[in-house]
């Protein structure tokens, strides 16, 4: 039930949740090279187990949150005003990045300067 009504977590857990945990500067904060299946993620701002602006490169609203997969499949939310999208496309085919990538795009540009 609590799903159905938008409250599954605490406003203050999801706000924990959302704080990056990027560490400072300094040579023991230097990412190692990533494996070439996850180049994806390579750079990329984490929260509480939670990809914080997966869409950032796309020009969507900031403050995007969700997990965008290596193989395309994602589940994000994305601000829209009063009224936040959320967007899930799942795959099992490790070549749908190009549907990915145009479904992200499309919600990019449907958000973009939204907030």
């Amino acid at each position: 039930r609590a799903a159905a009504k938008g409250r599954m977590l605490r406003p203050a857990t999801l706000t924990n949740a959302l704080r990056s945990r990027r560490p400072g500067s300094g040579l023991a904060s230097t990412p190692c090279r990533m494996v070439r299946a996850l180049k994806t993620f390579e750079g990329g701002e984490w929260g509480l187990g939670i990809q914080l602006s997966p869409l950032k490169a796309s020009g969507a609203a900031a403050g995007s949150w969700g997990h965008a997969a290596a193989n395309g499949s994602f589940a994000l939310v994305l601000p829209n005003g009063r009224r936040p999208l959320a967007a899930v496309f799942l795959t099992n085919r490790s070549e749908s990045g190009h549907a990915a990538k145009s479904v992200l795009e499309a919600l990019a540009a449907a958000t973009r300067g939204s907030a």
